[in-house]
């Protein structure tokens, strides 16, 4: 037979839960872990961005350029054309 001593408080020291300490070091890990992996994400955006950019200078620019020659014999026959053209030169590669 299982009697009760009539003591049923918990002992201040014995209490279940986390500390404020150990709360407060713990939401510390994890706000730095997420500010680490922002920058990282940040980086990688970055680096997806320059990948891209490199994708249409090795992937598209041949191509353009490979037509340009043709342009610039058919393009004096268009004022307008040539004249964009000479004033803006970097417009020479959509066109």
């Amino acid at each position: 037979m299982i009697t009760s001593t009539g003591n049923n408080r918990r002992s201040p020291t014995c209490g279940r839960g986390f500390t404020l300490p150990e709360l407060a070091t713990a939401i510390g890990l994890a706000l730095a872990i997420a500010a680490i992996m922002m920058t990282l994400l940040q980086q990688q955006i970055t680096f997806h961005r320059i990948l891209k950019t490199q994708g249409f200078l090795v992937d598209d620019a041949p191509q353009i350029n490979s037509c340009y020659p043709f342009l610039s014999l058919i393009l004096p026959s268009y004022p307008l054309l040539s004249l964009i053209i000479t004033y803006y030169p970097l417009l020479s590669l959509i066109i």
